[in-house]
């Protein structure tokens, strides 16, 4: 295999500029990085995956060889994505109520993801990880009660009010 073809090789040709090194960094990967964003979202609808999917191909410049592989950094992009999507998504429907459940508008979903970030960045550490918790890696009220050492009974209260902190914050 020549120093051309190497995935590393492909990336430092991209950022030179070299628009079918990202082409052939697409073809062997793309299918490993949608398959990474749908095991993430689980139960989200495709264009979710797809756009987790598109989020990491544009860091693709970003990667620098080290301790990870081109793909399983990669790969790793599009799981935080999707993550990042799915936390945005599940916040969005339980402050916007029952509209969003109905159904959920994507296009304003996504642009509501950095708002969701900063929203999350200004409430307590707690609550920000109760609300993580419940929505983001989808624990059950007893087992956030576990992880966290609460009082049975307990979880679903914390879960709700770092809820109402957030309506707060957004004004609902």
């Amino acid at each position: 295999m020549s120093q051309f073809t190497t995935d590393e090789a492909l990336v430092e040709r991209y950022r030179a500029g070299d628009a079918s090194a990202f082409d052939t960094l697409y073809a062997r990967h793309h299918d490993s990085v949608v398959s990474a964003a749908r095991r993430a979202g689980k139960r989200l609808p495709a264009d979710f995956v797809d756009d987790a999917a598109q989020a990491a191909w544009l860091k693709a410049v970003e990667y620098e060889p080290g301790s990870l592989s081109f793909q399983a950094w990669i790969t790793d992009q599009a799981r935080k994505e999707m993550r990042t999507i799915a936390l945005s998504h599940h916040l969005c429907v339980q402050l916007e109520g029952s509209r969003e459940r109905q159904g959920v508008n994507y296009s304003e979903t996504l642009n509501a993801r950095i708002d969701v970030l900063t929203l999350l960045a200004g409430l307590p550490a707690d609550a920000c990880r109760y609300l993580k918790q419940k929505f983001l890696l989808g624990l059950s009220f007893s087992e956030i009660e576990q992880v966290n050492n609460l009082a049975p009974k307990e979880g679903k209260k914390r879960v709700t009010g770092a809820l109402d902190a957030a309506r707060q914050r957004v004004g609902h």
